[in-house]
Parts: structure tokens; C-alpha cells; sequence
């Protein structure tokens, strides 16, 4: 037979899209799934502190566990990490995690702090202020950091702010967010805190916890936690 004349089968069009289209698919997948790494990989504090926000603890939780098995010494995420807890009322865990990262950290002040908030919801008030002066005292110096590092400031105004009326010392923590917002002029969560510490301060101070809440949200309009807070004074 001539080879000339040979005739070789072509792959019939329509297989051919197929095969075109399963490759593209294959494709797309690993990138996506590349891609899904990639963003897991770089997920931050910041990320798990608007899934807080949100009130998406387990989101919050996955990313934080993996910042602080990555690095144990991240101060940033051991606290959230135990926050994150708390706010699920995992008092046990929280204190778990802070116990460890006191070690990892090498006492961080802000972990301190965190100690400090489980002492609080376990009602050692004592322990709980001696923890919050040390971080403090740790901190100062600086002229940005006059009253302490901001960040602990704030921390102690949370812990304080946790829990119910009989929980914390609502008149120190009130204090120390007041001092926090003088070097913080942006955070509105500041605000927050500092009005429910005046509700906590008794029913004479719910004019003071509005005018909180409407400093939170003169900082961010659109601030959910400072509108549900001020409408749940106006229903009490």
C-alpha cells in the first residue's frame, strides 16, 4: 500500500471540545485550589477579629489556631484566640490557652491581660486588677503610651465590660478606656465597652451610656454592636 494513500482517523470534533473543555476544568481547579491555599495561608489576626465582629467564633477560632501553632509566641493571636472562647463562654478553654501563652510569651502584657479577664468570670477581682496594673506598668513610658500600651487598655476595658452587672469593676474600667481614647481617636469599640460599663454602674448612668454609644457611632455610623447596645437600653 502506498503510504502516500495512507488516511489517518481524525479525532471527531465534538471529542475534541470535550477534551478541550475536561483539560480547562482540570485547570481551573488546581488554580482554585492554589489559590484557596494561598489565601488560608496569609489569613491574619485582623481576619479572625472581624469574624468576632461578625459573631463567627469557629472561622475566627480555625484561623487563630493556626497563627499560634505556626508561632506560639504571637501575642496578638494567643489573646484573640482566647477571646474567641470566651465569647463562647468557654471560660476553661480560655484559661487553657492564656496559661500556655503566658510561657510562650514570655508574660506578655496583653496576655496577662487575658489571664486577668478569666479571673474576672471566675470572680477573683483581686487577682484579676494585680494582672491588669502589672501590663500596665509594663507598658509605660512612651509618650503614645503615657497611660500604658493601648492596646492592654483596651483589653482591661473588655474584660471589665464582661459578664453581668456584679462582674468586674465597671468605674477602673471605665477609667482606663477613657484614658485609651485620648491616644485611640478611631476605634469605636472603645466607646462600646465604655457603655456598658456605665450601664453596669447602675440605672443613673444610662444617659452616660448613650452619650457611649453615640461617640461609638459618631466613629463608625454603621457600627452594629454600638446600635443594638443603645436600642437595648431604650427597651430596658
Amino acid at each position: 500500500m502506498d503510504a502516500n494513500n495512507l488516511v489517518i482517523p481524525s479525532v471527531p470534533l465534538k471529542k475534541q471540545k470535550f477534551m478541550q473543555m475536561k483539560k480547562s476544568t482540570i485547570i481551573l481547579t488546581l488554580f482554585s485550589i492554589v489559590l484557596f491555599s494561598k489565601i488560608a495561608s496569609t489569613q491574619t489576626v485582623q481576619d479572625a477579629e472581624k469574624f468576632i465582629y461578625y459573631e463567627r467564633y469557629t472561622s475566627a477560632q480555625q484561623i487563630l489556631q493556626k497563627l499560634t501553632t505556626t508561632n506560639p509566641a504571637d501575642v496578638n493571636a494567643q489573646y484573640w484566640l482566647g477571646q474567641t472562647l470566651l465569647n463562647q463562654d468557654n471560660i476553661v478553654g480560655a484559661k487553657e490557652i492564656y496559661q500556655k501563652a503566658l510561657t510562650t510569651t514570655n508574660n506578655a502584657p496583653l496576655i496577662l491581660v487575658g489571664m486577668g479577664h478569666v479571673e474576672l468570670l471566675e470572680g477573683k477581682p483581686s487577682d484579676a486588677r494585680q494582672r491588669f496594673e502589672t501590663a500596665i506598668n509594663l507598658t509605660k513610658g512612651k509618650k503614645e503610651n503615657k497611660y500604658g500600651n493601648p492596646d492592654v487598655l483596651k483589653a482591661i476595658g473588655r474584660a471589665n465590660a464582661d459578664g453581668d452587672s456584679k462582674t468586674g469593676d465597671p468605674n477602673y474600667g471605665v477609667e482606663k478606656l477613657t484614658q485609651v481614647a485620648e491616644i485611640d481617636q478611631t476605634d469605636p469599640d472603645i466607646y462600646v465597652n465604655m457603655g456598658i460599663l456605665n450601664l453596669k454602674r447602675g440605672s443613673d448612668y444610662g444617659g452616660q451610656a448613650i452619650s457611649s454609644f453615640d461617640n461609638a457611632l459618631s466613629r463608625n455610623p454603621k457600627y452594629a454592636k454600638a446600635i443594638y447596645r443603645k436600642a437595648r437600653v431604650y427597651i430596658t
